[in-house]
């Protein structure tokens, strides 16, 4: 999972270094952040709501994967949205297990994207969020 974010930081020409912090040292990490820096943290190990006001108290803008985090505070959430995914997943591995050719099972797309931005936090960070960006948002919150 971290090689594309590594890639995208080697072409960004950003140096790159991979930290374990637990929960209780996102305080640390998001204070020893200079401008530019960035930092991706798994998001099965935050608290949304903790996150996002550790993240604001050191004016740093964030990006979460779901719609609870920017109700919760964070700056932006991006997230691919598939339907009844369990059941697509059920169907697919059955089709494998009967022997269909992995070439054969067809290639499914998510049916949505989500974008949710959080203008309350952009203004807390002296960020303008770009019209074109609010347009296509799916939720904005004010």
């Amino acid at each position: 999972m971290l090689k594309p974010l590594e890639n995208a930081a080697t072409a960004a020409k950003k140096p790159w270094t991979t930290r374990l912090v637990k929960v209780s040292g996102f305080d640390a990490l998001f204070a020893s952040l200079g401008p530019g820096d960035v930092a991706y943290v798994e998001h099965a190990l935050a608290d949304y709501a903790e996150l996002a006001t550790i993240a604001l108290r050191h004016r740093i803008p964030t990006i979460g994967k779901d719609r609870d985090y920017v109700k919760l505070g964070g700056l932006l959430a991006y997230n691919t949205r598939t339907a009844n995914v369990s059941i697509r997943q059920v169907t697919m591995l059955d089709k494998l297990l009967k022997g269909v050719p992995v070439a054969q099972i067809p290639w499914e797309l998510p049916d949505d994207i989500y974008l949710g931005v959080n203008l309350k936090t952009a203004q807390a960070l002296g960020l303008t969020i770009p019209a074109d960006i609010r347009l296509r948002a799916t939720q904005v919150i004010e």
